[in-house]
């Protein structure tokens, strides 16, 4: 399903600002793929609405955001679970404490 997609995908850039201190840290490579993808995601799902289908979008753009998001992550050690949301009583699941904005709106790179 769809929603199992980007709850990965979610799960995903939560692992990496958590190892990166509560900052997204994409090299300029994997923020194109994850933008350009999301943008095809969003056409994707336009479509959807305007058939009105009740059958499940299947997309090439998650599983190359979720390849990419992957190989970036592969390599991290988080002791903590990625699954677990640090703070229950947010109204918005995907924000927490320990993530922030990056100020400049720039991605900010590993490189």
């Amino acid at each position: 399903m769809l929603s199992d997609h980007i709850e990965q995908i979610a799960r995903l850039l939560r692992k990496n600002a958590n190892h990166h201190n509560g900052r997204l840290q994409l090299t300029d490579k994997t923020t194109d793929i994850l933008l350009s993808n999301l943008q095809f995601l969003s056409d994707d799902l336009r479509r959807y609405e305007d058939a009105e289908l009740c059958a499940d979008v299947e997309s090439p753009a998650i599983a190359a955001i979720m390849r990419e998001l992957g190989s970036v992550t592969a390599n991290f050690d988080a002791p903590e679970d990625c699954d677990t949301e640090p703070n229950s009583n947010s109204a918005d699941p995907l924000s927490n404490k320990s993530t922030q904005e990056i100020s400049n709106g720039k991605p900010e790179t590993t490189d």
